[in-house]
């Protein structure tokens, strides 16, 4: 993540919602997609532009999904 960052930077940076999902994308898929469900590496276009759907499960998830499916 980005740290010491100063406001007018990050409104510079994050200036609208697309910047902003297009970071959460290149983080949280960095190391590629797996499915959070079934652990399938393969994904097509999901709902959304910033959502990826597997292709064995066809669960659609989120840029901006929590990384854990679990309680607590």
């Amino acid at each position: 993540m980005k740290k010491d960052i100063t406001l007018n930077t990050f409104t510079r940076e994050f200036y609208s919602e697309r910047p902003c999902l297009e970071f959460l994308i290149d983080k949280k898929w960095a190391a590629g997609f797996t499915c959070r469900k079934c652990s399938h590496k393969k994904f097509v276009k999901g709902k959304k532009w910033h959502h990826k759907g597997c292709t064995s499960c066809m669960y659609d998830e989120s840029a901006t999904a929590p990384e854990s499916l679990g309680c607590g």
